[in-house]
């Protein structure tokens, strides 16, 4: 499992930061509602982030060119494989498992295509 950060730097060009730290911190689940035994055994983190909304995708084939990231997201791929490359033409591979922080708002932009198809992933909205 991958933690990669998609980011502008001040030069304006996207870059991707690998081996990224999210900022996780341990969550009571209380407010959650109840859970298994199981469940409350295990430690739980929490992304400090407000989340907008959250959907699912599901990519046979790349679609799109270069293009900015509309609003801070993470994106967690949940099967196949997807590839990003900035201008710069430097690629990161997304595979199960693998969490994107997607702040790539400005610039020059990135691209996404499919690379084992299909491409499943999750996007969690995060409120700016």
């Amino acid at each position: 499992m991958a933690f990669i950060h998609c980011f502008t730097g001040d030069d304006g060009e996207s870059y991707f930061k690998r081996d990224f730290e999210l900022p996780m911190k341990v969550e009571a689940e209380a407010h959650l509602g109840p859970y298994s035994e199981a469940v409350l055994k295990t430690p739980k983190y929490a992304l400090p982030d407000k989340v907008r909304g959250v959907f699912f995708g599901h990519q046979t084939e790349s679609v799109g060119g270069q293009h900015l990231t509309p609003q801070r997201h993470y994106s967690i791929t949940l099967y196949g494989a997807g590839e990003l490359e900035t201008g710069s033409g430097d690629k990161v591979q997304l595979r199960a498992g693998d969490v994107l922080l997607d702040d790539n708002l400005t610039g020059t932009g990135h691209y996404a295509r499919v690379a084992e198809a299909p491409w499943g992933w999750m996007a969690i909205i995060l409120e700016d």
